[in-house]
Order: structure tokens, then sequence, then C-alpha cells
């Protein structure tokens, strides 16, 4: 059986795993792949003084070309439980419908073109520092922003990554939700375009 692979694509904290969640509710055989299992052991890259884990060159994407083409054919995958490893443990078995979160999904079109279908949830600089710094397990909260390593992070290294790829994972997606809408809204309009679309 050949999967229909969606890639669900954006910033972080747009709300990628949010939609995976409702699809799994309303389809069996759902697989997820998560673009974050394939960083590499080592970025080669700094960007502002930090290890920049938020560009493509930190990333196996080789590797995740390699899987999703698996899954297209019909054909089982191995990829990683974990991130920062070269052990692809874990079996992704060619079913009804498989998901790719990840925030560079669509950064450029031979990448883009794997997906059979393909969502970009947009978020504010605003709510995407908000909403990491707010993760569950993650103690710093919003109001108390200051000189942390996790802040200084985010500003310097993921806002201006994620800024620098945002344009073109726009222009190659099939659809551009507003992530900066209630969980509800970015929810059922995803469901709409892919009722629409026959995948749902």
């Amino acid at each position: 059986m050949k999967s229909i692979v969606i890639g669900i694509s954006g910033r972080s904290g747009s709300g990628k795993s949010t939609i995976s969640k409702e699809i799994i509710k309303r389809c069996k055989d759902v697989a997820v792949i998560q673009q974050d299992k394939f960083f590499k052991k080592k970025t080669p890259k700094k960007y502002h003084g930090f290890e920049n884990w938020d560009c493509p060159e930190s990333l196996k994407m080789d590797k995740l070309k390699q899987v999703i083409l698996l899954l297209k054919k019909g054909k089982q995958a191995k990829v990683p439980e974990e991130g920062h490893t070269e052990k692809f443990c874990q079996t992704i078995m060619p079913g009804n419908i498989v998901i790719v979160e990840g925030f560079l999904l669509f950064y450029n079109k031979e990448l883009a073109k794997l997906f059979d279908k393909r969502l970009y949830i947009d978020v504010s600089d605003e709510n995407l520092l908000a909403r990491r710094l707010n993760r569950p397990g993650n103690d710093m909260k919003f109001d108390k922003l200051g000189d942390n390593d996790d802040t200084k992070y985010i500003q310097s290294v993921v806002i201006p990554m994620s800024r620098k790829y945002e344009p073109n994972q726009k222009k190659l997606a099939d659809i551009v939700i507003n992530g900066n809408k209630s969980k509800r809204y970015v929810i059922n309009r995803a469901i709409k375009y892919l009722k629409k679309e026959k995948i749902l």
C-alpha cells in the first residue's frame, strides 16, 4: 500500500502537532515522522555565537528524503527514535497516511515536491516566542523574559532563521493557515482543506 504523505510545516510553536493529533483522531493507520528526529549529531554552523540548529545544514535532509520516497513506493522505512543520532531503529510502515512535521519541510522545491499535500502554519514572532517559552517542561515564562539562554537563542537564531526560509515555504505550500488564531480555528481550517482534497 502506498502512503499519502502530508507535510505540515511552520515556525516553532505554530501548531503542527495539534493538526497531526486531530488527523490521527479521525483516521486509522496514520504514522507521524518528526523532522526534529533528523538532527545531526553536531551542527556545522554557528549564528550570532550560538550553535545554529535552525538551518537546513543541521538536519539529515537526504535521509528524510529517502524515508519519504520509500513510503511513497509502498515500502517500510527506518527513522530515528530520537534526534542527534545515527541509529535509525524505528520502523514506519506504509499505510493510509504518513504525516511529516517539521520547520523546514518546504524550504526548497526538491523536498517540497515529495509531499502529496503541503500545509504551512503561519505564526508571528511574538507568538513563536511566547509559545516556545511556555512549552510543557520549560520553566521560563513569557512574563519573565530576560537574559536567559532560551530567550537569547530564540531571538538571535530561531526567529531570524525562520524568517529567512518562511517566504519560500509559504510559496511552495498548498495552503497557508493563520496559526495566530485559536487552536480550534487552525484545526478546522486544516481538516476542511484535507476533506476538500479527499484525504479525510
